[in-house]
C-alpha cells in the first residue's frame, strides 16, 4: 500500500511540473553541461515557499523567488534571503495567453531543501528535491491559495478578483 501512494505521488507530482514546464516559456539561459540525475528546464516564474512543519505552512516565514529550472524531481529557485535546510512548501500559479488566473489554479508541491548557498548580492540559491503534490482537499490548501495571489502578474489578479466578485452577486 505504502510503495503504491508513493509512487502515485511520484507520477502526480512529476505529471504537474510537466504542465508548469509547458505552460511556462523558457528564459533563453545557458544550457546546463553537468551530469545530473535528472534533466533540467530553464524556466523563470514567480513562486512562494514557505517551512511545511506538521502537515501546515508555517506563513509567517513565507517569502517569495524565482525559479531559475525545473526538472521532474525538483526546482532552484533564487532567493532574496537565506533560507533553512528544512522541509517545506513551494507554491506556484503558472499562467499564460491561453491560461489565465480563472481558468487555472496554483499547485502547492511538499518537498525538502536539499542545497543552499548564498550567490552574492544577498541572493540566495535553493535546491528543492519534491516530494508531492499537495491535494486541493487539504486543509492548507487554501490558506496557501491566498498568499499565491501574489504570483499572477497584476492583468490576472485584475481579472480574478473580477470574477470573484461578479460570482459573490
Amino acid at each position: 500500500m505504502f510503495l503504491f501512494k508513493g509512487r502515485r505521488q511520484r507520477f502526480e507530482l512529476e505529471g504537474y511540473l510537466r504542465k508548469v514546464a509547458d505552460l511556462t516559456n523558457p528564459n533563453g539561459g545557458a544550457v546546463e553541461t553537468t551530469q545530473r540525475r535528472d534533466s533540467r528546464i530553464n524556466r523563470v516564474f514567480p513562486v512562494l515557499i514557505a517551512p511545511w512543519e506538521d502537515e501546515q505552512p508555517v506563513l509567517a516565514q513565507c517569502t517569495f523567488g524565482l525559479t531559475q529550472d525545473v526538472s521532474e524531481h525538483g526546482v532552484a529557485v533564487i532567493l532574496s534571503r537565506k533560507f533553512p535546510m528544512v522541509r517545506v512548501v513551494v507554491g506556484m500559479w503558472p499562467t499564460n495567453e491561453m491560461l489565465t488566473a480563472t481558468s487555472s489554479k496554483p499547485g502547492f508541491l511538499v518537498g525538502d531543501v536539499r542545497q543552499t548557498h548564498e550567490i552574492g548580492a544577498a541572493f540566495h540559491h535553493i535546491g528543492v528535491l519534491l516530494k508531492e503534490l499537495l491535494d486541493e482537499s487539504h486543509p492548507a490548501h487554501e490558506k496557501l491559495a491566498h498568499q499565491a495571489r501574489c504570483l499572477l502578474p497584476p492583468d490576472q489578479l485584475h481579472l480574478l478578483k473580477q470574477t470573484q466578485l461578479a460570482h459573490a452577486h
